[in-house]
């Protein structure tokens, strides 16, 4: 008991601490940093409404293509009408009938070659809106690259100056394997007098088992409340524009079809992992983006844009994949994932849980409160 009111103690003060605004305890730099950060949010959530915009114009052009390939086919049908009722006229010596018939296809020659055209001309505009999709996609990898190098030129300007939100992270995560290890100890306890209740059928064991039993709920409900706390921390990291657009994205995505994990519910043990397109759970498997994936693991990724290949490193490990491919190698040997790589809000996501294991990580998945913790 007095283990539980120390700690009591402990989670009184963390939650007085919390409830600090944690603008208050941020300093000059690091309002400047938001700033800053804010600017590159701005960017990049412009440049990304441009893309949005562009991918559905080119969508509108390919259901115009569509109708047009659609009216391409009944002219060929036509004109191979035509032409074999010219051939039996021919064969009649129905001079009259020939030569209507001819006169007919040289009509649905020109409109298939004016379709054609027309298909062309659509081809060439996608191609164009293409090239500056890739162009936006480029501005945003730069102003994310002038976003990290900011970043860690304020890290190593800054004697390595703690966060507020980061040293309640910390915090949190120290206090959270206290209790976890608490908990894990009172499973083994429960275990221990259960064995030795069955053998002798003591009463002694039986209430010693009680309260053990008991203990392991009380951790395992404050290991609930860390998590809590938790996320709020976590949300705290976030500017007001960027939660909101994060929220925007959500809504956007679930609108789509997709289901969604709130990017407050991803917990990463020792790393600062912002998201910029929230994560999403497709055929019970989650996503993540590849540039968070590289902060929560610490991996080096990189994009080759001619062949459309992810390669993940880290240490000796050397992860291959595709956009839309099952296909996976790891350290050059083949092997398949059921929910492939993929790109959302034109980022390039990533089932976590392979990859993670792949790069000798553990992941853990709570079905309860739907959060994941990668350590």
């Amino acid at each position: 008991m007095k283990l539980q009111s120390k700690f009591l103690a402990l989670m009184l003060c963390f939650i007085l601490a919390f409830s600090l605004p944690l603008a208050a305890l941020a300093n000059d730099d690091g309002d400047d940093r938001d700033v800053t950060q804010s600017n590159y949010s701005e960017e990049i959530e412009e440049l990304q409404s441009e893309i949005s915009d562009l991918e559905e114009e080119i969508n509108d052009i390919e259901e115009e293509m569509d109708e047009l390939e659609e009216q391409l086919e009944e002219l060929e049908t036509d004109y191979e009408a035509a032409e074999e009722e010219y051939e039996e006229a021919v064969e009649d010596n129905d001079t009259e009938l020939a030569a209507e018939k001819q006169s007919l296809m040289e009509e649905i020659e020109e409109d298939i070659e004016e379709l054609e055209e027309e298909i062309e001309e659509y081809e060439e505009d996608i191609e164009e809106l293409e090239e500056q999709i890739k162009e936006f996609e480029e501005q945003i990898e730069e102003l994310e690259e002038e976003n990290d190098e900011e970043e860690n030129d304020d890290d190593e300007n800054g004697d390595e100056e703690i966060k507020p939100w980061e040293q309640l992270k910390n915090d949190l995560e120290g206090q959270k394997d206290e209790a976890e290890a608490e908990k894990d100890y009172a499973e083994n306890q429960f275990e221990h007098y259960k064995k030795l209740y069955e053998s002798t059928g003591e009463e002694q064991y039986l209430e010693e088992m009680e309260y053990w039993f008991e203990q392991r709920d009380y951790w395992f409900g404050e290991m609930r409340k860390f998590k809590t706390s938790m996320r709020e921390v976590i949300k705290g990291k976030y500017t007001e524009e960027e939660w909101e657009n994060l929220q925007e994205l959500s809504e956007t995505l679930q609108a789509k079809g997709l289901r969604t994990l709130p990017v407050n519910n991803i917990f990463v043990r020792n790393a600062n992992v912002k998201f910029d397109t929230p994560p999403v759970i497709k055929d019970g498997r989650l996503l993540i983006p590849l540039r968070a994936l590289s902060t929560a693991t610490g991996a080096n990724v990189k994009w080759n844009e001619d062949n459309k290949i992810i390669t993940i490193e880290k240490g000796d490990i050397v992860i291959e994949l595709e956009i839309d491919d099952n296909k996976i190698y790891i350290d050059g040997v083949e092997s398949e994932i059921d929910v492939p790589a993929q790109l959302v809000n034109s980022r390039t996501v990533v089932p976590v849980r392979f990859i993670v294991q792949n790069l000798n990580l553990n992941v853990d998945w709570d079905s309860q409160d739907n959060t994941v913790e990668i350590y």
